[in-house]
């Protein structure tokens, strides 16, 4: 995007001095400092956007929230209405198989919508079975979380792990003080 340069006609140093002098002056008619003003307008530098304006511009209409209603540019059709397309073209193409080979057509088409039916049946069946064995097992873990939250599971669980760790512990020391044991009983046979 390119920016048309000024075009606006500089004043001399002379016409500055003249415009600052009838502001400063208290009793000066009313178009003499109309006249100063614009000459010191027409100093001052174009209005031009600042770089990436445009950029920042565009990605704050994006970000913005719509009005209820309404849609963004270039947003594609609901899914509803690119279903039912896809469904009226079907429509019509099952229609013209009909028109077309007679019984055949007829036949066929049938037979289509058939596999069709058992294949949407068999998905909502398995949708089905799936989210009720999905309850159950969220039934069955919030059963078992309140069973494990409450006190007296905790301090049993506690109990466990102590008597785990000291059971582990002894074990260890019995193990060793074996292997200990039959290094010396090894070691007096050789004597």
């Amino acid at each position: 995007m390119t920016v048309a340069k000024d075009r606006r006609p500089t004043p001399s140093d002379d016409e500055l001095n003249r415009a600052l002098t009838i502001l400063d002056r208290p009793d000066a008619d009313e178009g003499a400092v109309d006249a100063a003003f614009k000459t010191l307008v027409s100093l001052s530098p174009a209005p031009a956007p600042s770089t990436g304006f445009a950029r920042r511009v565009t990605l704050a209409v994006h970000r913005a929230p719509l009005g209820e209603g309404r849609r963004p540019f270039a947003e594609p059709l609901p899914d509803w209405s690119r279903a039912a397309a896809l469904a009226a073209a079907v429509a019509a193409a099952g229609w013209g198989a009909v028109t077309f080979f007679g019984p055949l057509g007829a036949y066929t088409l049938a037979r289509i919508v058939e596999f069709f039916v058992r294949a949407g049946l068999w998905v909502l069946v398995s949708l089905s079975t799936a989210l009720r064995l999905c309850r159950a097992v969220v039934t069955v873990a919030a059963a078992v979380a309140d069973a494990l939250a409450s006190p007296a599971v905790g301090m049993m669980l506690t109990a466990t792990a102590l008597v785990s760790g000291l059971s582990l512990i002894t074990l260890v020391r019995l193990l060793s003080t074996e292997q200990e044991s039959s290094r010396w009983q090894d070691r007096s046979s050789l004597v």
